[in-house]
Order: C-alpha cells, then sequence, then structure tokens
C-alpha cells in the first residue's frame, strides 16, 4: 500500500519540478513567482513525503518529515503571494506585506526543527 501511494506522491513531485523547471526558463514570458514558489513548496512537501513512505528506519523518517514540514508551511503563503499577483493587488500592496507573511512560517519551522528541546511538535 505505501508503494502506491510513494508512486502517486513521486509522481506529483517530478510534475511540479517540471513546471518549476519550465516557469523559470521562461521567466520573461511568464512572470509567476508566486506560482513558482508554490511549486517548489509542493515539490519539497510531495517528495519528502514519498521518502517518508519508503523510509527503513525512524530517524530517515524524522528527518523526511522536518524537510517535508519546510514545504508544508511555505504553502499558504505562496498561495496568497500568487492570489495577490493573479488579481493586479500587487501594485497597492507594500513589499513589507510579502516579508510580513513568512512571519510565522519561519517561527514554525525553527520551532519544528528545535523540537527535540520543547517537544511541541511530536
Amino acid at each position: 500500500m505505501n508503494y502506491f501511494i510513494f508512486s502517486i506522491m513521486f509522481l506529483i513531485s517530478i510534475i511540479s519540478i517540471q513546471l518549476t523547471v519550465h516557469i523559470f526558463i521562461n521567466r520573461k514570458t511568464i512572470f509567476l513567482p508566486g506560482f513558482l514558489g508554490l511549486n517548489i513548496s509542493l515539490a519539497i512537501y510531495s517528495g519528502f513525503y514519498a521518502l517518508e513512505l519508503i523510509a527503513s528506519n525512524l530517524e530517515n523518517m524524522k528527518l523526511c518529515t522536518s524537510i517535508e514540514h519546510l514545504g508544508i508551511f511555505s504553502i499558504p503563503t505562496f498561495w496568497v503571494i500568487m492570489a495577490v499577483i493573479y488579481t493586479n493587488r500587487d501594485k497597492i500592496i507594500k513589499k513589507s506585506f510579502y516579508f510580513k507573511l513568512f512571519i510565522i512560517p519561519v517561527c514554525l519551522m525553527i520551532a519544528n526543527f528545535t523540537n527535540e528541546h520543547h517537544h511541541l511538535f511530536y
């Protein structure tokens, strides 16, 4: 059963990486920074989730889960950025807004990587 889910998640990761490369190569005609970040986050999440499913021991699973959270925490932020740019609201929003969006994901990543000290995640 895990190998079926692994195959699907690995396929999603490959498709996301291909979309990311295509957007990056054609960035002069396709300007979608939110979508680019969203695809990178999705590739990180799905790729490391697939690796977590086939991990042989608990330490590898913990490592894959920690890296997987990098993608999970940044997906909503890039989704908001993509929506703001798509609706042409980026001209009225200050650049500091984008940095403020990343405050919560960065705090969650720090808390996730320091979990051994406070045990708030697992």
